[in-house]
């Protein structure tokens, strides 16, 4: 079983959109729990070598080191294999001032190399060295490649100075990630002022 983390710091974590990726020659997703954060989602073998967990609550007071999740692997063969990942997204808020601070778009460093696995004893064995940095940077951009793809299916144009197409696309920066879900939860609790949305948003909602 893998624990993903995030390092909050100071900071609130409220939503999060994350992908672990491996080798599905070599592994595969078997089972997913879900972490610290309410309202977990996870999506296994979709793509096939990768695991998507996901999660938001905008009334979060975490903190520190939450675990976003856990995954757990089967070992289908015995290898040396990666497993590494990236972030999607994950938003932060400051407690005294309420402000958001967005994490998109970046590798997981901490955590991420090569494991010497096992198929016949399922036992795995981190490993001190392995391959060049950039043999992760390249399985790790695969994943994220596809995952780009499947939200850039539709594109946006500019309404009335409001971004319109996306579907889904509550917050209007013309994506669909976690993030949506904050928002519209923000404006199921009055935080935010539903006559105050674009007309795109509020039918999405």
């Amino acid at each position: 079983a893998i624990p993903v983390r995030a390092n909050a710091g100071a900071k609130v974590l409220v939503a999060y959109e994350v992908v672990v990726d491996f080798d599905f020659s070599v592994l595969a997703a078997e089972l997913c729990v879900n972490g610290d954060v309410n309202n977990f989602a996870c999506t296994l073998n979709e793509p096939r070598h990768s695991a998507l967990l996901v999660a938001a609550d905008q009334a979060s007071s975490l903190t520190g080191t939450p675990t976003l999740g856990t995954v757990t692997l089967t070992v289908k063969a015995t290898a040396v294999t990666r497993i590494g990942g990236f972030i999607a997204e994950i938003v932060l808020v400051e407690r005294s001032s309420g402000q958001l601070h967005f994490y998109k778009k970046e590798d997981i460093r901490a955590g991420e190399g090569f494991a010497d696995v096992h198929a016949a004893s399922l036992r795995a064995r981190a490993l001190e060295g392995g391959p060049p940095a950039s043999e992760l940077r390249a399985a790790s951009g695969r994943s994220r490649s596809l995952l780009y793809a499947r939200r850039l299916q539709s594109t946006c144009e500019v309404v009335d100075g409001c971004q319109t197409g996306r579907w889904g696309d509550v917050s209007g920066d013309c994506e669909l990630t976690a993030y949506d879900v904050i928002f519209a939860q923000e404006v199921f609790v009055k935080k935010r002022h539903f006559d105050a949305l674009c007309p795109w948003s509020k039918r999405q909602l």
